[in-house]
């Protein structure tokens, strides 16, 4: 045990644990009956590939070959080629590689092994269409999979392996921060943060206040699931990071401190975790919270996501529907009974015409009816369609009946959530927040459906008669719609052309045609991170947050890691805890915290 050096002191020692909680999708995941991995974008979901992407894999071996021999040439020539003459992988590849995150890694693929591995499992999970992504995350039933089977997945803790190929812990340490949950969260997006507070900031503390222990902890957790769970997961894993670090430094557990930092959603896990089950937490940062919700999670459902992060998430509305309908921790994410906009309104879903007509969506819906909005699948505008959470119906029937069945319960549950985390922090809370004064990283804080004009009828009753919710190169969301009248009269001939088309022969039926308004989702204008708006921390308001931190510089350089993210900005909403004012900031709040416990067990620290 390290003892207090301050002459005259009598004191016990103290200890500082610090736990990192990651956001959605930052926690390695693996198949629990298995074991393989299923989820790690640091690793490309597939240096340990599960048994059913070894069956994609298998499936898609020769465009997956094309590709993998289009990554083998030059750079130049690469480009040169184009998609012409190339494999469907080749072109799937050679979209991406005008995208910021593949091109800064085109020329390394051929010198770094890992990042050439990398590319090649991106590929092939992105070849994973939206039915075989729900068969990985949600539920691995092909036919009836109605709901999500929570026992599928848990957090993968990492091997030797894992630590030896894909971190920068040497193999003799694996252990121990195996057992600090260093190996359950995503590398890529977190490694080099972790290795920060442990590298930085702890050694300025132990030379500060002789006599104390600081740990560095991760918890990542099961984000498929309902924040809630997690938040259990949350509470548990503490309890033993503290009763352990107690046991090293001969405390009582209660006398070790607790700091939780968390990113994105992690804040909903760790302010469940606090305010509802009483987690032991002496200081809670977080870092670009979607306090009360953000509309990016509605956009997502129905156009998809933007650049490389379409590969693992979903390059359009149907691949992303298909896991986020069903993502408990996800559905928490859409905005709840108390958002606002940057602005600080209340209404941000709206149709707007070229005419200038407007109509508000979520007028209709104050408070938390909110989530009677969110249980419709029928409507044109409904945050999600029946028909895309059954990506693995075949047979093309219109009854979804038993999805929307389901559904309807999902969303009871993150009402139930919403209602019972409310408004609620922990009474020592730093808010960090992209304050983005440029508005570099624009962010959703509204939905705006943008069209030349209405169609006849109200709103409601508009008649979806086509979509680009399946389209890999070109989808964005977009929508064509119909009146009433009109639209009933197409699906009725559409019914009859699939009928006469089915029976085959000479005999061939006319597509029906339809005169049509398109519809698409206006690109976000917010300030922010790119993900969550800056009101998701300006605007929110409570006496235990005892400072709001804006991080409002632009013009830093991040530590990149590896090459694999393109950017310079500080202020990305995956790339956050990588920004150097992000860091000072955590830096000084951490020293500040564990001065004024120093001082308070031990008198005035020296610094020496």
């Amino acid at each position: 045990m390290a003892m207090c050096t301050i002459e005259g002191c009598k004191c016990k020692a103290g200890a500082i644990a610090v736990v990192f909680v990651p956001g959605i999708m930052g926690s390695r995941l693996k198949n629990k009956a298995s074991g393989d991995v299923v989820w790690d974008p640091g690793v490309g979901a597939g240096i340990h590939l599960s048994a059913p992407m070894r069956e994609l894999k298998q499936q898609n071996k020769q465009v997956l070959e094309d590709a993998k021999e289009a990554f083998k040439s030059e750079k130049a020539n690469f480009l040169k080629k184009g998609t012409a003459g190339l494999g469907v992988g080749a072109m799937y590849l050679h979209k991406y590689s005008t995208m910021p995150a593949i091109t800064a890694t085109v020329e390394t693929v051929m010198q770094i092994g890992r990042k050439s591995r990398l590319v090649y499992d991106l590929a092939n999970f992105w070849l994973s269409n939206a039915a075989e992504r729900k068969q990985l995350l949600v539920n691995p039933e092909k036919q009836g999979a109605y709901d999500r089977k929570d026992d599928l997945l848990k957090v993968d803790q990492g091997d030797i392996s894992y630590f030896t190929w894909h971190t920068k812990i040497p193999p003799v340490l694996a252990g121990d921060y195996k057992n600090r949950g260093w190996g359950t969260v995503s590398w890529e997006s977190y490694g080099n943060f972790l290795l920060f507070i442990e590298r930085e900031v702890t050694p300025e503390i132990l030379r500060k206040c002789r006599g104390y222990q600081v740990k560095t902890y991760a918890v990542g957790y099961n984000w498929m699931l309902s924040n809630e769970v997690s938040a259990d997961h949350l509470d548990q894993e503490i309890l033993r990071f503290r009763s352990e670090l107690a046991a090293e430094a001969e405390l009582a557990p209660e006398q070790v401190k607790v700091i939780v930092i968390t990113h994105s959603m992690g804040g909903y896990v760790a302010r469940y975790a606090a305010t509802q089950l009483f987690s032991p937490m002496d200081l809670v940062i977080h870092g670009a919270m979607p306090t009360h919700g953000s509309p990016a999670t509605y956009a997502n459902a129905h156009r998809g996501y933007d650049g490389a992060a379409g590969i693992f998430l979903g390059i359009n509305g149907a691949e992303v529907s298909a896991v986020l309908g069903f993502c408990q921790g996800g559905l928490e994410l859409l905005p709840n009974q108390y958002y606002q906009t940057v602005d600080k309104q209340k209404d941000w879903l709206s149709v707007k015409s070229e005419a200038g007509e407007e109509i508000s969506i979520t007028e209709q819906y104050p408070g938390e009816k909110i989530f009677d909005f969110y249980k419709d699948t029928e409507k044109w505008y409904s945050f999600i369609e029946a028909r895309l959470l059954a990506p693995e119906n075949k047979d093309h029937t219109n009854d979804y009946s038993d999805h929307q069945r389901f559904h309807f319960e999902r969303i009871k549950k993150i009402k139930k959530f919403h209602q019972t985390l409310a408004d609620n922090f922990h009474p020592k809370t730093l808010l960090m927040y992209n304050h983005d004064i440029d508005i570099d990283f624009k962010s959703y804080d509204r939905i705006q459906w943008q069209c030349k004009h209405f169609p006849k009828g109200d709103v409601k009753s508009w008649q979806v008669v086509d979509d680009d919710y399946q389209d890999i190169f070109t989808a964005s969301g977009k929508l064509k719609l119909a009146n009433e009248q009109t639209g009933k009269q197409y699906h009725k001939e559409m019914v009859y052309y699939r009928h006469r088309s089915s029976l085959g022969g000479d005999e061939k039926a006319h597509r029906p045609n339809v005169n049509s308004i398109a519809f698409d989702i206006a690109k976000p204008d917010a300030p922010g991170d790119g993900t969550v708006h800056r009101g998701a921390g300006s605007n929110i308001l409570s006496e235990n947050i005892i400072q709001h931190i804006p991080i409002a510089l632009t013009d830093e350089l991040t530590l990149k890691t590896w090459g694999y993210y393109d950017t310079d900005d500080p202020q990305d909403h995956q790339l956050f805890f990588n920004s150097e004012t992000v860091r000072a900031h955590i830096k000084t709040a951490i020293t500040d915290f564990v001065g004024e416990s120093f001082n308070h067990d031990h008198g005035q620290a020296e610094f020496i």
